[in-house]
C-alpha cells in the first residue's frame, strides 16, 4: 500500500463515528471498510475517548515508515468546558512530535498543520473550534432554524426542577438533543441516522464548515 494515499480520522466513540459516517455518506466522501486503511478513502477509528486519543497521538505522529503509518491524520474531539486547556495539551503533543508551525489558538475553520517530513495533521474541536462544547452542541447547529420542536424540547427540559434532574449541567445539551430525537417521525433514532432521515440538515453552515475542513485535510474535491 502507498501510505501517501492513506487517511485516518480518530473519533471519540460510536456516536461520533455515526454522525461523521452519515455526514460523509451525504456529502459523498469515501469511507474505508472498518479497521482497514484503503487508498483514497478515510478510515474512521474509534479512539475510545479524548484522553486515549491524545495519548495515542504521542506515538502515531512519529510513525512514518511502517504498514500502520498514514500520510494524513485527523482527530475530532470535544472541546468540552475548557477549550483553551484542550488546545494547549494538543500543542504540547505536537511540539514533542517535532511540529513547529502550530497556531496559538485553534483556527475557526479547523486546524491543519503541514510540515515537511511529518504526517499532515488536522484537528477539529467540537462544536466549532471556537466555543466550549461537544458533539451534541454540533448536532444542535444542524437542527433546522424553523423547527418548533427544538424550542419545545428546550422548554421541556427547563421545566424539570434541578433537584429532580439526573443529569449534570454539562450534559444539559445531551438531554435536549435526545428529547428532540424522541419526538421525530421514528422516535429515538441515533444522531447519525437522524442525518440520513433528514431530521437534521447536513447542508447547515456548521456541517459545511466541517466538511470543508475534511476536504482540505484529506485532499478530496
Amino acid at each position: 500500500m502507498n501510505n501517501s494515499d492513506t487517511n485516518l480520522l480518530l473519533l471519540e466513540g460510536p456516536d461520533d463515528i455515526g454522525v461523521i459516517y452519515h455526514l460523509f455518506r451525504y456529502h459523498q466522501i469515501p469511507v474505508a471498510s472498518p479497521g482497514r486503511l484503503e487508498t483514497g478513502k478515510i478510515t474512521l477509528e474509534n479512539g475510545n475517548g479524548v484522553n486515549q486519543i491524545l495519548t495515542s497521538l504521542k506515538v502515531r505522529l512519529k510513525i512514518q515508515d511502517s504498514d500502520t503509518a498514514v500520510n494524513r491524520l485527523g482527530i475530532i474531539i470535544d472541546a468540552n468546558m475548557h477549550l483553551e486547556a484542550r488546545w494547549q495539551s494538543l500543542r504540547r503533543i505536537l511540539r514533542d512530535a517535532g511540529y513547529s508551525n502550530i497556531p496559538e489558538f485553534p483556527l475557526p475553520e479547523g486546524t491543519i498543520i503541514n510540515e515537511d517530513g511529518l504526517i499532515i495533521f488536522g484537528v477539529w474541536l467540537m462544536p466549532d473550534n471556537q466555543v466550549p462544547g461537544k458533539l451534541e452542541n454540533f448536532i444542535q447547529f444542524l437542527v433546522k432554524p424553523d423547527d418548533k420542536l427544538w424550542d419545545q424540547a428546550e422548554e421541556c427540559i427547563k421545566q424539570i426542577p434541578v433537584i429532580n434532574r439526573r443529569f449534570s449541567e454539562q450534559d444539559l445539551i445531551k438531554a435536549q438533543v435526545h428529547t428532540w430525537l424522541a419526538w421525530q417521525e421514528e422516535p429515538g433514532k441515533p444522531m447519525g441516522q437522524a442525518i440520513t432521515k433528514k431530521y437534521l440538515d447536513a447542508d447547515a453552515p456548521y456541517a459545511l464548515e466541517l466538511i470543508n475542513w475534511i476536504h482540505r485535510l484529506f485532499s478530496f474535491g
